[in-house]
């Protein structure tokens, strides 16, 4: 796991991280699109004119980073020569 620069990650957050690393993403010269996957679900389902979470409206990864009371996020890239492939993991702190 990278070291991410948070020292007091609520336990959601420290395991949500885990789940977060994306060993699939080959570098290619572009940036990885890590986190543009993990937001994409709210252009397909939208969060409703409310703007509230339901649950299985299928934006969880989305919810997770956009939550109010996240105060700060963080992303860490790495590649891992061995396999061919790029993992990114993403932190955020309440």
């Amino acid at each position: 796991m990278l070291e991410m620069p948070f020292t007091n990650l609520s336990p959601p957050a420290s395991q949500a991280s885990k789940l977060l690393a994306q060993p699939c993403y080959r570098r290619d010269g572009k940036d990885v699109p890590a986190i543009e996957d993990w937001w994409s679900p709210l252009e397909k389902y939208g969060v409703g004119e409310q703007n509230v979470y339901e649950p299985g409206k299928n934006i969880d990864s989305y919810a997770k980073m956009a939550y109010e009371e996240v105060k700060e996020i963080g992303c860490g890239v790495t590649t891992c020569a061995k396999i061919g492939k790029v993992i990114v993991d993403c932190r955020y702190d309440m």
